[in-house]
């Protein structure tokens, strides 16, 4: 099947920029030519969209995002009965698709409920973003998010884990690295598992070929982890500048979740929302360090569905340029999830993951609020 989208405005995720006035051809799915306009013209037969009042972009990659869990209490949320988080997580999928998400990185579900919804996408049983799924944390026993997690303590039992993990089909593993916000008596800077619980947590998935990702926020385990070679860094709301200098010297992964974390602090009921207080502000100077040492970033809703322009617009607070904010959710989200020869940018050979957009999110990011359709792989869902 043969498509055409008329855009007014493009961005490619790879060109400095916009093209006006050109044309997307799609082939089965896949992008084949992107040029001036009137290809449509020797495309008879083709279905054609005309897009050419608004801007069209990459789809998003949120690269950290529960769909079992909504902001608030977590361990709560970890005692609903299965079948019930199981049609919130559909419920989510779709949510975050119609946001302009068209890849998402589920970072750690409870019973692999995310290796169910990727087979559920996948054989069109549900609508939702492309899935690149972490399976359980790994985490100590009694831990930070062992309401979600596999609890294991001690270098074999780590190994162990990892295994059970590669067994069940994860395409990157996750390790609880340090204690987080949202646990009870949880300390975000102390390491939760050792040195070597660390260092053969990482050995094992990159001897399996599989990435390995760490929940920390700063402190020791962080840079064990991170001298070890982990392959990103989830949250990192605490970094001080070695630590960020070190991470970009070894080239890992920082992901941030600036938006739930702004959202949190203004919501009711929330129960780590006096924890998060401060936080929002830390971000944005983490974020400007960053930038400095050219830490390699991507963003993530983290059970703050689909809220993208929330995410964005920290990185302009701190300095980015909206260009740059939008490669960061699109070209470097490609490469977080190991996707960067199929998605990420626009450009002949990749799948068709596009976004529409009512406005200019070059001018103001807010716009990106205004997703007017989204393509998954060829598939146009107008909102």
């Amino acid at each position: 099947m043969k498509t055409v989208l008329k855009c007014g405005r493009l961005i490619t995720g790879v060109r400095d920029e916009v093209l006006e006035n050109v044309e997307i051809t799609i082939v089965d799915g896949m992008i084949s030519a992107v040029g001036a306009g009137q290809q449509s013209a020797g495309n008879a037969g083709a279905e054609v969209h005309d897009f050419s009042s608004f801007t069209v972009m990459p789809g998003i990659i949120d690269g950290h995002d529960h769909l079992g869990l909504d902001m608030g209490d977590e361990a709560a949320q970890a005692r609903e009965p299965l079948c019930y988080t199981a049609i919130k997580g559909v419920r989510n999928a779709e949510q975050l698709l119609r946001a302009g998400i068209t890849t998402l990185r589920v970072a750690g579900e409870r019973d692999f409920l995310d290796k169910t919804w990727r087979g559920a996408i996948d054989e069109g049983l549900m609508l939702g973003p492309r899935l690149v799924i972490c399976g359980q944390p790994i985490c100590r026993t009694g831990g930070h998010g062992w309401y979600l997690g596999i609890e294991a303590d001690g270098v074999d039992a780590v190994r162990k884990a990892v295994r059970t993990q590669i067994k069940a089909g994860v395409d990157q593993v996750k390790i609880i690295i340090t204690g987080g916000m949202s646990t009870v008596g949880s300390n975000p800077l102390a390491s939760e598992y050792t040195k070597e619980e660390i260092v053969a947590a990482i050995e094992e998935a990159h001897r399996a070929n599989r990435r390995i990702t760490g929940h920390a926020h700063g402190g020791d385990g962080l840079k064990w982890a991170v001298e070890a070679g982990l392959d990103s860094i989830e949250h990192g709301m605490l970094l001080t500048e070695d630590e960020i200098k070190m991470i970009a010297e070894k080239g890992s992964f920082l992901v941030v979740n600036t938006g739930v974390t702004k959202a949190a602090v203004k919501t009711p009921n929330i129960p780590y929302s006096d924890r998060l207080k401060g936080i929002a502000d830390n971000y944005v100077k983490n974020l400007r360090t960053a930038r400095k040492y050219n830490v390699k970033l991507a963003i993530g809703g983290d059970t703050y569905h689909g809220h993208v322009a929330d995410e964005l617009s920290t990185f302009i607070e701190a300095g980015f340029s909206h260009l740059e904010a939008i490669r960061i959710a699109t070209v470097n989200g490609a490469a977080l999830c190991s996707l960067s020869d199929v998605t990420g940018s626009i450009e002949a050979g990749k799948l068709a993951d596009i976004i529409v957009i009512d406005g200019d999110p070059l001018e103001d990011i807010e716009d990106m609020r205004n997703v007017v359709a989204v393509m998954k792989q060829g598939q146009l869902i107008r909102n």
